[in-house]
Order: structure tokens, then sequence, then C-alpha cells
């Protein structure tokens, strides 16, 4: 809602949690809670709305701390791309951390591949996506990938099936809630 680029929506998969959304003065929507994917969980909700989005931006929940600017940068990034996602600089004491994505990058800026293996040639994948509606569309119509399936990274698919994903570069590194130390550490800085 910072970024103040669009409307937002929160994908719920309960009543539980779309009743906390909207207590918070947001707005849920209610998809089916064995949807396979984040991504699948946003087409949903979009084709509920039906508001004639031309771009759908996925912000997600483990990303509580995210700069604004971030996602704001994703919409210029989309030029000549199906799908863009950021990416930051790669720490030393995250190569070796498999929860932190790689991202290998081609110099002009598309995604060439994604990865939990460590590298040290890569950038940290920020988890974000904004895409055109049709390539969302394409995308969640599209079987699971050998290579989603091995990384266990959903936009692998998008690359195996010949669709671009740009990048667009932040200059912070950010704290994703991705294991319980993570959450732990999220709860120390919120205090």
């Amino acid at each position: 809602m910072e970024a103040d680029i669009a409307p937002v929506y929160v994908a719920c998969d309960s009543e539980e949690i779309k009743s906390v959304v909207e207590a918070a003065g947001g707005q849920g929507v209610l998809t089916p809670p064995e949807l396979p994917s984040g991504s699948d969980r946003v087409f949903a909700a979009s084709e509920q709305l039906d508001a004639g989005f031309d771009v759908i931006l996925n912000v997600q929940g483990d990303q509580p701390f995210i700069n604004p600017q971030i996602v704001k940068d994703l919409i210029p990034a989309l030029e000549g791309a199906d799908i863009s996602t950021p990416v930051t600089t790669l720490q030393p004491d995250e190569v070796q951390t498999d929860s932190v994505v790689k991202a290998i990058v081609a110099e002009d800026g598309r995604a060439l591949y994604f990865t939990r293996a460590p590298i040290a040639h890569g950038f940290h994948h920020i988890g974000l996506y904004a895409y055109r509606k049709p390539a969302l569309a394409k995308f969640v119509s599209l079987p699971p990938s050998n290579l989603e399936k091995l990384e266990r990274l959903e936009q692998l698919r998008a690359l195996e099936h010949g669709m671009t994903i740009k990048v667009s570069h932040a200059a912070e590194s950010l704290i994703a809630i991705d294991t319980p130390a993570d959450l732990e550490r999220a709860r120390k800085m919120v205090k």
C-alpha cells in the first residue's frame, strides 16, 4: 500500500485470514486452499476481481519489511518481458544458504536461472513478481517443469517454457521470513 501504485488485495486461503485482513482495513479475496503456488493464488484472485488490470504484482507475505521503491521498480523492469522480479547483492554469508534463492542474470537484465545451490557469482533473488496479465494466465496453465521440481522454484517453469523474466536491482538487502530463525529476527526488529 505504501508503494501507492495500484489497489491492494490480499489473496487468502481461509476465511480466518480474510477476516484478519479486513479487520485491519484491507481487502481480502478468498481463493481455494489447495492451490499449489503463490502465482496460482494471485491468478485466482485476479480472476475474481476481473478489474481489467494489465499488470499484476505479487508481493508475498514473507517480505514484511519490503521497501516500497522495490515494488515500484518492478513496473519499468517489465519492459520487453513477461515477468519482472527484483534482485539485490548476494552477501558472502548467503552463498551457502539454500533458503536464499540466487539469480543468474544476463547483462541485458534477463534472468537466466534461479537456484538454491551455493553460487558466488549471482544475485540474491527477492521473491516478488510483476506479471503481465496474459503471462500470468499462461504461466499458471503450464505444467510444473523438471527444473522447477528439482529446485523447488516455480519461476523456473516460466524460463523452461520460453517466457522472459527481467530483473530490477534493489540497493538493499532484505529480511525474508523463510525459517524459524528469520521469524525470530523479524520479531526482534518489530520490538
